[in-house]
């Protein structure tokens, strides 16, 4: 590094502008730091980021000093660069978007170039990598350029500075991205070159203006960058944004105008204006497009309007289809009458003189529903299925029937919990269904019609139920539908990414902490629908003795696996491997500690697995039907996802995570989504591990020390959690907020 007046002078600094990249930013960051040339700094400009964008900086910053991070309020990508400008120190600087990456030589090679050639600005090619399929498309920079000149042959030799007139020929029609280039730093202050502030096209100004102002560019024949295309970007975030476009261009129409130039700059401008004006009214949705018509048709002169049609894929004659249309069906069924009630269809034969005695329990809820007060909460855990143990709205439960609320629990028959308040004699306000997944919604109806009289909210735990229940339990106006969860999203997006969890589903969500509330936000889940508070289970974590005996819960969550690809898969093989690790049995028998295998409860239906543990004395395998009762007892967790993690941080007791199959080729893309997120996660969660040895090293060095974790796990771990105290309290008076009684 060169020193200038006292200090020390990078080659080149790097700015990124960051706005919730979490799953992308641990690659770009480490493309940088892997740079073969060394003499960097890395300004990272976290732009008000509502997910964990934010820690992964501050963990990569306290990693390598070269990272530089600043923090704002969230004002789009333009100020942010330029704040980053206004920093950097190095000789040239550089951008790039948190989601792409750089090959390591990249800056090196350019560097070198910019000072043999003396260059205020140099260029080079990149890659396109198209998410969604995972393919690779290499560019040519200047490709499009020379296609559009229809002359002779345009020679932009690689190496060398490019002549002035071919810049100005190629420019307008060129790509105008900032990340494929680097810039001299004196250059830029000089001619005061910043961004614009919009949200849309901020790099073109920058770009048209700083070519023409430059004495020496230069191109090399190169393809350093990785440019990401995803479908969630701001560029493909189609709406009103893009008449920022319109404003642009219009301000770089004056600006050329003002310089002088040639008859083919302004020939270009044309083409600018009207190609970018076709293709941003291609990628509007239908019911903003005649607003953007409106607008360009006093900004484009009639000749660029007209060009500008040809490129449409629709033609502005056509009528513009409406985005939402309303469909009413009419079905005719002349031997039936049709009622609905709670989102259930019910036919009852007209020619029959009487009603069936299905039938008449729904007449009865029909009749009677609205003379009854609404003071009562129907509540359920998992009606789904029986195997795994889920009492988050039963505690709830308890705790409302100890502040004389009317409360009522849905259990099934078949579960641990039944059998267990059965021989207690504890059933008083439980309502037992005992029906299989053909059970008719008639006969659920039937089981709890009296109780639906005075419902006010319906609170369940568990998303998924039987299907006889789905049918019946529905967002309706006469009661609040509200979901409280089993388990944090935070390990488990894919529930959110594809949809499991949606807006429309229920009325309100419980999350636990800034963090999930920010994932909530990220899908379009409206603000106002959140309940902050916690899991109400954790209300039964406080206050543990400390266990008498060293244990470890081995706790793996499951996959979309069959029969057939469960035999094949790595989360079989590293599962057994990891159970059989010699070091690990070696360890848990010399000091007495005992490993307790949870199997998960889908392994029951899909496969019967000989884990042959029977000569094992310090590994045992349990239910999950009592998971709860390790969940106290053990003194360490290790797990890859399952949402049991956030119990033992609760308690302030390590959690190791082990993705035992992230590579995996057979895994669905929702599981391969929720693995490869630990490729961000490592840096936000402490104990991420993607390799048998390493797991086994870190089991034994927590049994050392004794399971204690340092401050900054244990700050990590606060972070998951609103609060840790009276959780079912304040989650009670939040309820009765919400649904008040009504007479």
């Amino acid at each position: 590094m060169k020193k200038r007046k006292g200090k020390i002078t990078p080659k080149v600094s790097i700015i990124v502008p960051v706005y919730n990249v979490q799953g992308y930013l641990g690659k770009c960051l480490n493309s940088l730091l892997a740079q073969t040339l060394r003499d960097i700094e890395i300004i990272c400009v976290n732009d008000g980021s509502t997910d964990d964008s934010l820690t992964i900086l501050e963990c990569f910053a306290h990693k390598d000093k070269r990272i530089k991070v600043i923090d704002q309020e969230n004002s789009g990508p333009g100020v942010s660069r330029n704040n980053g400008i206004q920093i950097a120190s190095g000789e040239y600087i550089g951008f790039v978007d948190p989601d792409d990456w750089v090959k390591e030589d990249m800056y090196e090679k350019m560097y070198n170039q910019a000072k043999t050639l003396d260059s205020d600005i140099v260029i080079c090619d990149y890659v396109r990598y198209q998410e969604w399929t995972n393919r690779i498309i290499p560019q040519h920079f200047f490709e499009k350029a020379v296609k559009y000149i229809k002359a002779e042959p345009v020679d932009i030799p690689s190496g060398e500075n490019i002549n002035r007139e071919t810049l100005l020929d190629t420019l307008l029609i060129s790509p105008c991205y900032s990340w494929n280039r680097i810039y001299r730093r004196e250059f830029l202050q000089k001619n005061n070159l910043l961004f614009t502030d919009s949200m849309c096209f901020e790099d073109c100004p920058f770009i048209i203006k700083s070519h023409i102002l430059a004495q020496a560019v230069s191109y090399i024949d190169y393809a350093g960058y990785i440019y990401r295309l995803r479908k969630t970007s701001i560029l493909r975030a189609y709406d009103m944004r893009y008449i920022d476009f319109c404003k642009i261009a219009d301000n770089l129409n004056n600006f050329i105008a003002s310089q002088k130039l040639s008859e083919r700059m302004a020939l270009n401008m044309h083409y600018f204006k009207t190609m970018n004006c076709a293709w941003t009214y291609n990628n509007l949705s239908a019911e903003i497009r005649h607003k953007f018509i409106k607008y360009i048709k006093k900004f484009l002169t009639a000749k660029e309007f007209y060009e500008m049609k040809k490129y449409c894929r629709i033609r502005f004659k056509d009528k513009i289809k409406k985005l939402f249309e309303k469909y009413v069906s009419v079905y005719k069924l002349p031997r039936h009458k049709v009622i609905k009630i709670f989102g259930i269809t019910f036919k009852i034969k007209r020619r029959c003189g009487r009603l069936g005695a299905e039938q008449h329990y729904i007449r009865l809820v029909r009749k009677n529903y609205k003379k009854y007060p609404k003071d009562t909460y129907l509540l359920f855990d998992n009606l789904h299925d029986e195997t795994a143990e889920a009492i988050d709205a039963y505690t709830l439960f308890i705790k409302m029937r100890e502040k004389n609320l009317r409360a009522f629990y849905v259990l099934r028959k078949q579960t641990a919990l039944y059998q267990k308040l059965a021989t207690e004699n504890k059933l008083e306000n439980i309502i037992v269904l005992n029906f299989s997944i053909h059970t008719h919604p008639n006969e659920f109806v039937q089981k709890i019609h009296q109780v639906l009289y005075r419902t006010k909210c319906i609170i369940t735990a568990f998303g998924e139920t039987n299907e006889t229940v789905d049918t019946f339990f529905k967002r309706h106006p006469s009661w609040q539908y509200i979901f409280i969860q089993h388990g944090p999203t935070f390990l488990k997006e894919s529930v959110l990414y594809k949809g499991y969890l949606k807006p429309e589903k229920y009325d309100k969500y419980m999350v636990c902490s800034n963090r999930e509330e920010n994932l909530f936000l990220k899908y379009k889940f409206p603000k106002e629908e959140l309940i902050k508070v916690g899991l109400p289970r954790w209300d039964l974590l406080k206050n543990q003795p400390k266990p008498k005996e060293k244990s470890i819960l081995l706790m793996m969550t499951w996959r979309s696996l069959n029969k057939v690809t469960f035999e094949n898969s790595l989360y079989k093989k590293n599962l057994l491997s990891l159970l059989h690790n010699e070091k690990l049995h070696s360890y848990l028998s010399q000091n007495d500690i005992t490993l307790y295998f949870a199997p998960h409860h889908a392994l029951l239906y899909i496969a019967h697995i000989d884990f042959d543990l029977s000569n094992e004395k310090n590994i045992q395998i349990i239910d999950t039907q009592n998971i709860s009762r390790y969940i106290r007892k053990c003194s360490c967790l290790l797990t890859d996802f399952s949402s049991v993690a956030f119990d033992f941080m609760f308690q302030n007791k390590p959690v190791i995570f082990y993705t035992l199959d992230k590579d995996d080729t057979i895994l669905n893309k929702y599981d391969k989504d929720d693995l490869s997120r630990f490729e961000y996660k490592q840096y936000i969660l402490p104990d991420v591990y993607f390799d048998e040895e390493a797991v086994v090293n870190r089991v034994i060095e927590y049994c050392e020390n004794n399971f204690k974790i340092d401050e900054r796990t244990r700050e990590i771990y606060d972070s998951f959690f609103y609060t840790k105290e009276n959780i079912r309290e304040q989650l009670i008076e939040k309820l009765e907020e919400i649904c008040p009684n009504k007479q």
